[in-house]
């Protein structure tokens, strides 16, 4: 191999190791998202995420995922979506749910005892359009 190669070789191998660390930044990146925080110490979480026209606002206690859909527009809330959510613990076991309508917002239980990060990624079928997005959040 010239030393020309072997330079060339240590890229690619530098540029795979770099692809597989960013990853994960990458599957929870989505375009027009814009997200903002709020954590209460009573252990409740919001995430706001802006998508595409909608506003989701996701509120997390360590025993249920409630999440209310806004038209930006109309400033209307969304009752008639398909939201399956899919929650990834700290030890990796995995949990979806099909969340339901409750009144104006949608809920379902989760089990949320461990302490650290969350991953979540929500699945939303509105007006026939499959949307996505995801994030994460750390349990104390």
């Amino acid at each position: 191999m010239t030393i020309n190669n072997k330079k060339f070789l240590k890229f690619g191998q530098i540029f795979v190791v770099i692809t597989f660390l960013g990853l994960p930044a990458i599957l929870f990146a989505h375009g027009d998202e814009a997200h903002t925080n709020k954590i209460y110490k009573e252990g409740n979480y919001i995430k706001n995420i802006s998508l595409n026209g909608i506003e989701l606002i996701f509120h997390i206690t360590p025993q249920n995922i409630s999440l209310t859909i806004l038209e930006k527009k109309s400033e209307g809330k969304i009752k008639d979506a398909i939201v399956k959510l899919k929650v990834i613990a700290p030890d990796q076991s995995i949990e979806i749910q099909k969340l339901e309508l409750k009144n104006d917002y949608y809920v379902n239980s989760f089990s949320m005892m461990q302490k650290g990060v969350y991953k979540v990624v929500a699945l939303f079928k509105i007006s026939g359009k499959k949307k996505k997005a995801g994030f994460q959040f750390k349990m104390d």
